[in-house]
């Protein structure tokens, strides 16, 4: 089956939707409470918490060798249930076996109570225009005063319909907009984007064998939650690469509009911020854009940066510890996660703290307190990654300690167009929160959203240059382009709020917030993401095509560095260079045989398939880490050759093996050994260890 086709994306999305469902809304309905009216900020503190329980549990699982899908399940089910085993809990055993059974019973309603909601819906808009076609058709029919006088109130109704629904309207626009640009290479496209999504689907797939920082120490928040996606998904693990980050990239312009329209008051400034993220992130993000389609931790960690502040300042206003347990999982998951982001998101914390108590030590004394304990709760559970690695004795990553530890001299950072808009917004925010009349309470989101974006704009332009890091100096883009959107979008519902004086304003909010949007789309088409790929796409498919025909640990794969990602845990893998030096083309088999003997080779996989690249994959000569690859490249031109004379002389004493996929730039081989691994209890199906481990 294609990988781009109608059934074949419907039935992985569907899993993958399923999946993530029943992880992330579901399940956390039932574990935690929310007392918010918001439906958006309920689903949004759910999401957190979820995320925070399960990377907790699942650090635990793995540590212990227990992490599979029965130990999930039954972890969840035990947080369930205990609650209601208590002693004294009867009251509330009763009420949660009610609560079922009424659920049950407006499950079987709700398909009539639907239907009876949708007439009625189209009965109050169709009436209307039903009530005057007879007048306007007919001149003999008179005009009532009185019926003209009800016609004035529907359609006064109808306009006050609209403008109710515009907004969520207007944010699927949006969304969906944004989707389409993220998920055409995802639904098109089966080679992973950029050479980080090979990294995280290997490490992905190290948690599921319950093993932590295999290469190395590196914050494995994001791997367990790709883990428990493909666990409860049960589709290829390439698949949930894929779908899941797009997805979150979605989440960071969802959390705009969270953020502005919650913060604001205004959902119209909320869904423009959504749009410059969701539809012209390009003009913020630069060269980094591509990002937005891959599978990366950083972006996931972005997911917590606007909700933790909004929680922050939402627990400094009210004071609910629901609001304060939310705060903690989103600043925890960032710091289990990508401490860069984690980095960020608590100077935002910071920002709101700092504000509260400019404005009354004693009103806000007390909960900006638990604020600030929340942040250090978090950077001990951050921290305490690293103890467990030296615990376990991790390695250090060396890459990452390369990155961490590099230094670079740059001048401040030049300030673009965009940047000044930015900072305009930052000023509009400021005067409003200024502006008399209001209370402390009241004036708290505007005014730690403006010290924010002032700190946010300060860290942008001289960060990188006071720190020397080449860490601050490569991902300023990324985190200044969360930071001067969210600015840009309160600074316009500062200006938004000149409608408010205007005659009939509920009418104009739509028309300006769908102007703007066609405004931003006449100056930034939609186009979908293109990232770069480090493989042929056609030997991606083919790895698809592979681990859907045959099964799990009855295959290997002979290819370069790429298919060791793409076959752990489902096939075996060794390198292409390894097949013509281990094997003699002259032997009496025609599947592989080790130099110095007779035999077939029983100790690899009884299907296996050399991937021969015509022609071998390169970057275009644009892309920046191109030059670096070159003696990749070339390496790889005389692996491919020297096995093109290893098959030539194997062809000279044997028929030519068969060719499972052949075009322009491929040739797969297929060998197949001739014996029914069924019937040989000394095969691979047995479980012996691969030729080949993937040396990082």
């Amino acid at each position: 089956m294609r990988y781009d086709s109608l059934v074949n994306q419907s039935y992985h999305l569907a899993h993958f939707a399923i999946a993530f469902l029943i992880l992330y809304w579901l399940l956390p309905r039932f574990i935690f409470q929310d007392s918010s009216v918001d439906r958006l900020e309920r689903l949004t503190n759910l999401f957190v918490k979820a995320c925070y329980f399960y990377i907790g549990i699942g650090y635990l699982l793995v540590l212990t060798h227990l992490y599979e899908v029965l130990a999930v399940a039954f972890v969840i089910a035990c947080v369930l249930i205990f609650p209601y085993l208590r002693k004294g809990k009867i009251e509330e055993r009763e009420n949660a076996i009610n609560n079922f059974r009424y659920r049950f019973y407006d499950a079987l309603e709700s398909g009539f109570m639907l239907r009876q909601t949708v007439a009625n819906w189209r009965g109050r808009n169709v009436l209307p225009f039903k009530r005057f076609r007879p007048m306007r058709n007919s001149p003999e029919v008179p005009i009532d005063v009185s019926v003209l006088g009800k016609g004035k109130r529907d359609l006064r109704w109808m306009v006050s319909q609209l403008t109710n629904l515009a907004p969520f309207w207007l944010l699927v626009l949006v969304i969906g907009g944004s989707a389409y640009i993220r998920y055409f290479d995802a639904l098109t496209q089966a080679s992973p984007p950029l050479s980080d999504s090979y990294v995280a689907l290997a490490w992905m797939k190290y948690i599921e064998r319950r093993v932590l920082f295999h290469d190395g120490f590196y914050p494995a928040g994001f791997h367990i939650t790709l883990a428990y996606l493909h666990k409860f998904a049960a589709i290829d693990q390439l698949y949930v690469l894929k779908y899941t980050g797009p997805l979150m990239s979605l989440f960071i312009a969802l959390g705009q509009y969270l953020v502005v329209s919650r913060l604001s008051g205004n959902r119209y400034a909320g869904i423009i911020a959504a749009a410059f993220y969701g539809w012209a992130g390009n003009i913020f993000l630069g060269g980094v854009w591509e990002r937005q389609i891959g599978t990366n931790s950083q972006e996931f960690a972005f997911v917590f940066i606007m909700p933790a502040i909004y929680f922050a300042i939402r627990y400094l206003q009210t004071g609910k510890r629901d609001v304060l347990t939310a705060l903690l999982a989103a600043c925890s998951v960032a710091g289990f996660v990508h401490t860069l982001a984690y980095g960020y998101l608590a100077i935002g914390v910071a920002c709101a703290v700092g504000t509260a108590l400019l404005l009354s030590l004693r009103q806000f004394g007390m909960r900006a307190v638990w604020v600030s304990l929340i942040g250090c709760i978090s950077a001990v559970e951050s921290v305490s990654q690293l103890l467990l690695a030296k615990l376990i004795h991790a390695s250090e990553n060396d890459s990452v300690k390369d990155f961490i530890n590099s230094k670079v001299s740059v001048p401040p950072t030049e300030l673009k167009p965009w940047d000044y808009v930015a900072a305009a917004g930052i000023l509009l925010t400021l005067i409003a929160a200024l502006l008399p009349k209001k209370t402390k309470v009241e004036r708290l989101p505007e005014l730690a959203s403006a010290v924010f974006g002032i700190t946010a704009l300060l860290f942008y332009r001289y960060g990188g240059h006071l720190s020397h890091s080449v860490v601050i100096v490569s991902r300023a883009d990324d985190e200044w382009a969360i930071g001067s959107i969210f600015s840009i979008g309160m600074g316009l519902a500062s200006v938004w709020k000149l409608i408010a004086f205007m005659p009939k304003y509920r009418i104009l909010e739509p028309i300006v917030c769908a102007s703007l949007l066609a405004g931003l789309y006449q100056v930034n088409p939609l186009q979908p993401i293109k990232a770069i790929k480090m493989e042929w796409e056609s030997g991606v498919r083919q790895y698809l095509r592979i681990a859907s025909e045959y099964r799990p640990k009855t295959w290997t794969i002979f290819s370069q560095e790429e298919g060791y990602d793409l076959a752990l845990g489902n096939g075996f893998h060794t390198y292409l260079r390894d097949f013509y030096a281990m094997y003699d083309p002259t032997g009496e088999s025609n599947f592989p045989t080790r130099k110095g003997q007779t035999k077939p080779d029983k100790y690899i996989a009884p299907d296996a398939f050399v991937f021969h690249e015509k022609q071998v994959y390169r970057l275009p000569k644009t892309v920046g880490i191109s030059t670096v690859l070159e003696p990749t490249y070339q390496r790889r031109e005389q692996e491919n050759a020297l096995f093109a004379k290893w098959l030539e002389e194997f062809e000279k004493t044997h028929a030519k093996p068969d060719v499972y996929y052949e075009d322009d730039n491929l040739v797969i081989y297929h060998f197949k050994y001739p014996v029914d691994p069924l019937n040989n209890p000394e095969s691979v199906v047995n479980g012996p260890e691969p030729l080949h481990r993937k040396e990082h």
